[in-house]
């Protein structure tokens, strides 16, 4: 569905875990994938998603993968994010959720975080020297590609640096290369600054759905953050170059003021069209909270 979508590759794997291993226990199975995946792609990460059957057997996935780590250097070495996905629960925004929540808690830190048991409290605490210039955007599932670019350019106008976590403006938005066709999406964030998330001086969450994710990263290291349920509309824009303006102690640039009486002239013009007007919507709660609210904005 998101190759469809995207028009971009996006590599996936599986552990080809049937009924009959998945009841007999299905670790070696996500061993072989693992080291498979090692040998024909050398990821820099991997991400790791549970099925309705490893969760309605009760699979203690984290404990699965320190026993891994603990008998194969190899996988030892390459960070793993785990996150819960059962079929049977949620939809398209749970799994991206609980993506970005695995990354989080998983990646960032030093290697002692990441070989941390199951048992242990996964909001653990590191501390790591803070780069005032850096923050952690989070961009929910209802960002666009397109969406995350202007974020960035947003601010980086503020003279931030900001690291997107997921950063789909350099991965799916369909640029081309001059390397030769690869199968593993091009862009995205590297993992040097997944790993350096430790180090902003703020977070940035787009989308109530990343508000776990922002918690985490405040549990972990201490790094305050505002949540920002979409960047749809007047409000909410002002809301977030205003946290800017203070992250950065600088003013606005005209750039934006001048964005902003554009605005409101598109607004004033098209409120005829839009006013008395009764829509149906049927989208996941991030987008359907931004479309609904640039509905409304506009009708007024």
């Amino acid at each position: 569905m998101l190759v469809r979508h995207f028009r971009e590759a996006i590599p996936m794997s599986t552990t080809a875990m049937s009924e009959v291993t998945t009841i007999l226990g299905g670790e070696d199975n996500i061993e072989t994938a693992l080291l498979t995946l090692l040998e024909k792609s050398n990821p820099a990460i991997v991400g790791l998603c549970s099925t309705g059957l490893t969760e309605t057997r009760g699979d203690d996935m984290r404990g699965i993968l320190k026993e891994l780590r603990d008998r194969n250097p190899k996988i030892a070495a390459l960070p793993i994010a785990y996150a819960s996905t059962p079929d049977f629960k949620g939809a398209l925004q749970d799994g991206y959720a609980a993506a970005i929540e695995a990354i989080v808690r998983d990646i960032p830190g030093n290697e002692a975080d990441r070989q941390l048991s199951s048992t242990e409290d996964p909001f653990y605490s590191y501390a790591a020297p803070g780069l005032p210039s850096q923050v952690t955007v989070l961009a929910g599932p209802a960002l666009a590609p397109g969406d995350v670019q202007a974020i960035k350019e947003m601010v980086k106008a503020f003279g931030l640096n900001p690291v997107v976590l997921p950063d789909l403006s350099t991965s799916l938005d369909g640029h081309l290369t001059d390397r030769n066709y690869s199968g593993n999406t091009s862009g995205g964030t590297p993992l040097s600054q997944i790993k350096a998330l430790s180090a902003s001086a703020f977070t940035l969450a787009v989308g109530h759905s990343m508000k776990l994710s922002a918690e985490i990263l405040q549990q972990r290291f201490g790094t305050e953050f505002k949540l920002f349920d979409d960047l749809t509309g007047l409000e909410t824009v002002d809301s977030f170059l205003q946290t800017l303006s203070e992250i950065s102690s600088r003013p606005v640039p005209e750039t934006f003021r001048q964005q902003r009486r554009q605005l409101q002239d598109a607004i004033l013009d098209a409120h005829f069209f839009f006013n008395r007007k009764r829509v149906a919507l049927a989208l996941e709660p991030d987008l359907l909270h931004s479309v609904a609210w640039w509905l409304a904005a506009m009708g007024r």
